[in-house]
């Protein structure tokens, strides 16, 4: 009889052991959406059948907010002096599990002697080219989950920049 107790909370310890180290992990899951987990034991001692044990509890998934910037262009732009409406494409992808806002800056690097003028960020018209119907804008509005949005960032560049110098793209910052 001692063996048995021994057998039957060896094997409810090594159930719990194993719920508790299993993450629960929510990926794909919208944002709000309630989970409700049921755990039951049913168990023997001694041949007699012992009263069932349920539990039951929920949570509200959280919103995860996770997106990425690739470049869509060429790793490099050809730019020369005096041109004007440079265009670098990037897109920005929302693999968030919600629609989020994403505010839409540019810095230059401090550290070259390159610096472009009158920079200014467009959102794709769904075109994936840069045109007259392109928005400039500031910000991205309810990037829907899974979604990517094609942006352009458009700059002059000054005549004073002297051919072969090593520019450092401006970055779109996100």
């Amino acid at each position: 009889m001692m063996r048995s107790n021994r057998l039957v909370a060896l094997t409810i310890g090594t159930a719990f052991v194993a719920m508790q180290s299993a993450p629960a992990v929510a990926e794909g899951t919208s944002a709000g959406t309630t989970i409700t987990n049921t755990a039951t034991i049913d168990f023997r001692v001694g041949g007699i059948d012992q009263t069932e044990v349920v539990d039951t509890d929920s949570f509200d998934v959280d919103r995860k907010v996770n997106f990425v910037v690739t470049r869509a262009s060429d790793p490099t732009t050809s730019v020369s002096p005096g041109e004007a409406g440079a265009v670098i494409a990037f897109d920005v992808g929302n693999l968030s599990n919600d629609a989020i806002d994403l505010v839409l800056a540019v810095t230059q690097s401090g550290t070259d002697d390159f610096d472009a003028d009158n920079v200014t960020i467009y959102i794709d018209d769904g075109d994936n080219i840069f045109g007259g119907t392109d928005v400039a804008a500031s910000l991205i509005d309810e990037i829907a989950a899974d979604a990517t949005v094609r942006v352009f960032v458009v700059s002059d560049i000054s005549l004073a920049q002297s051919n072969g110098c090593p520019p450092s793209a401006p970055m779109a910052q996100i």
